[in-house]
């Protein structure tokens, strides 16, 4: 008799589940022994509680998986063009303000979540091989099959943007080693707390934000009672007046799209949520054609 024996973290994780119908397909035990591991008391302490029914706000982000579903260029054209013309920045931040909610609404109704959707075909799928053979049966085989290998394709798409790895390409096969890569990128990136100018931990949000406000402000804020003028005398001038005014002068449309073209695809967002990609990859189908905002 095979019996399955496993001490695991997060039975209620779709990935959990995943691994554990895999495990069970391969090895077809006869008894399943299940035990998680308990979180010590000082651990749970650090949680942040929320009410009953409240969802925990996430900032918004843009998926390159996303783009394996055909009504995702159509919804990012009509939601672009549908906010009106650019005129100045205002606009322009309106428009991209607009985009986030288009997409987060779009990615809620038509796109889900990759790793339910992943464990739910694993489920039909692990049905189906323990049903009787025939031949409707292996068609339905065949079909889940073929919408699995795309659901993982998007759930590979989405490790390689979390753990920026930039080597990898698509179609790289999906391992933990992938999946551990983003989570120590989260982790090392992380800041938990920061020690304020009195000597106090701070760990709420808002205290980490002032503290960090105030450091830069105070880095680069110009000091008083120092004359930098005695000292810049001594320095010979190597930007001419002939240089100066190219280096001043408004910047084009073209300077512009060069600039960005010349990011990498799946860098760091900034505050909008947007990646380079998505601005790289619609800049013509939208046309992004910002030179009357600047």
């Amino acid at each position: 008799m095979t019996v399955l024996s496993w001490n695991c973290r997060g039975l209620g994780q779709p990935r959990t589940v995943q691994e554990l119908v895999c495990l069970v397909h391969t090895y077809k035990p006869k008894l399943v022994f299940l035990s998680e591991t308990r979180q010590s008391n000082a651990c749970g302490k650090r949680k942040e509680w929320r009410p009953v029914g409240s969802k925990p706000s996430h900032p918004f982000r843009y998926e390159h998986m996303w783009e394996q579903v055909e009504s995702l260029q159509r919804t990012i054209e009509e939601g672009w063009r549908g906010s009106g013309e650019a005129t100045n920045l205002q606009d322009v931040g309106a428009k991209i303000s607009n985009m986030e909610h288009v997409l987060r609404t779009w990615a809620e109704r038509d796109f889900g979540s990759v790793l339910k959707k992943t464990a739910e075909f694993r489920r039909k799928l692990s049905i189906l091989w323990s049903s009787p053979n025939s031949a409707e049966n292996q068609q339905k085989i065949k079909r889940c099959e073929a919408e699995l290998d795309e659901i993982l394709l998007q759930e590979e798409l989405m490790w390689r943007q979390r753990s920026r790895v930039t080597y990898l390409r698509e179609g790289d096969r999906n391992t933990k080693w992938f999946q551990r890569k983003a989570t120590w990128r989260m982790k090392k990136n992380e800041i938990s707390r920061l020690l304020d100018s009195s000597g106090v931990w701070k760990e709420d949000k808002e205290g980490i934000q002032d503290i960090t406000r105030s450091f830069f402000q105070n880095l680069y804020e110009k000091e008083h009672g120092v004359e930098p003028q005695a000292v810049l005398n001594l320095v010979e001038t190597k930007v001419t007046e002939e240089m100066n005014s190219a280096l001043t002068k408004p910047f084009t449309e073209k300077e512009v799209t060069d600039s960005l073209f010349q990011i990498g695809l799946l860098k760091a967002p900034g505050p909008d949520g947007l990646l380079a990609r998505f601005y790289q990859r619609n800049w013509e189908s939208c046309e992004m054609t910002w030179s009357g905002a600047f």
